[in-house]
């Protein structure tokens, strides 16, 4: 199986590795949405990994790292909200 996702820019990465300090700094909601929106190609591209993959321990793979960026997308957007009182706008 081969994959097409390449690593985030090394700035999200820091964003990333403080991410309670990104997410309570983050008035604007600019950073957050960075990252939300690099783990939502991130499961976009898993799923067409999936959609590729002809082995079934390939697909239910791709399938797990699909949710699994769903689910990081999700969190980020979700914190954020906690610590700001809203929600963060598109």
């Amino acid at each position: 199986m081969s994959t097409d996702l390449a690593p985030p820019p090394a700035d999200l990465l820091v964003d990333f590795d403080k991410l309670q300090a990104t997410v309570n700094d983050d008035t604007t909601g600019e950073k957050t949405r960075r990252l939300a929106k690099y783990f939502a190609q991130a499961e976009t591209l898993s799923q067409q990994m999936q959609l590729r993959a002809t082995d079934f321990e390939e697909k239910n793979f791709a399938g797990l790292v699909s949710d699994a960026f769903a689910a990081a997308r999700r969190i980020v957007l979700l914190a954020w909200q906690k610590t700001h009182g809203r929600e963060l706008a598109a």
